[in-house]
């Protein structure tokens, strides 16, 4: 399976020439349908399919390529990112459930994002990096990037073949893949609320119109007082914070 195979075959030596051979070959792996990937989830589920599973997870690899690049440059190889990713997406593809209705991404997204995150807490542990720290590194790394973008014509070689690859059959960096992936996987755990619960939550993280709405405007908008909105979104979130993967959002 090229999943695990990233390890075992390229990140013995992580440069350019290793990751592009990687992304070349998984640039080969066709996608699936929603029809081929419920009855693939379908097969998982109700005979634990090997080959299923190594369907989904091969025409999802260039998922985690693209989620890798936002942790970039925190210490751990990129191949190694990768390959902690396809990990997550192995575990996710084992246990997707076609049934909820759910698409199979939308479903991963915490998987390959938490594998990552575990890799890098180990790292930062190592180092003493305090957490805080970690996360403005981050995001002082991303501004960089965009601030100071690196001259194509300074690029040259498996480097130039490695970013090309990059780019190769993806929108650009999937951000509003993984953002439209978040809001997926949060509009599914809010199905476990009631219907008031759900409207008032729905509203406060902006699912109805992208706009996440005052405490007040939600009272106006249900014919509510304040503090009454405030109790639902409080019984809410106490709900919500039992499921590990939403602590993210309510954090």
């Amino acid at each position: 399976m090229y999943a695990t195979g990233v390890s075992k075959r390229f990140a013995a030596s992580d440069d350019a020439s290793a990751l592009a051979a990687y992304l070349r070959e998984i640039s080969k792996l066709s996608r699936l349908t929603a029809d081929e990937e419920r009855a693939l989830g379908a097969r998982i589920r109700h005979d634990a399919d090997q080959a299923a599973v190594t369907r989904l997870v091969e025409a999802n690899l260039r998922f985690v390529v693209s989620y890798a690049k936002r942790y970039r440059g925190l210490g751990v190889s990129f191949l190694d990112l990768i390959h902690e990713g396809n990990l997550g997406l192995i575990e996710a593809a084992r246990r997707f459930d076609p049934s909820r209705n759910v698409k199979f991404i939308t479903y991963a997204v915490w998987w390959v994002r938490e594998a990552m995150m575990h890799v890098l807490a180990d790292q930062t542990r190592a180092f003493s990096f305090p957490p805080k720290l970690f996360a403005s590194l981050h995001n002082a790394t991303e501004d960089v990037s965009l601030s100071h973008p690196v001259d194509p014509a300074r690029r040259d070689g498996p480097a130039r073949e490695l970013g090309d690859l990059l780019a190769l059959d993806q929108p650009p960096i999937d951000h509003e893949m993984i953002r439209q992936a978040d809001l997926d996987e949060l509009a599914a755990a809010l199905l476990d609320l009631d219907g008031k619960e759900r409207e008032v939550m729905r509203l406060r993280f902006g699912l109805e119109d992208d706009e996440p709405h005052t405490l007040q405007e939600i009272g106006d908008r249900l014919h509510l007082t304040r503090e009454r909105v405030r109790q639902i979104e409080s019984r809410a979130k106490d709900k919500l914070r039992r499921s590990e993967k939403l602590r993210t959002h309510l954090n």
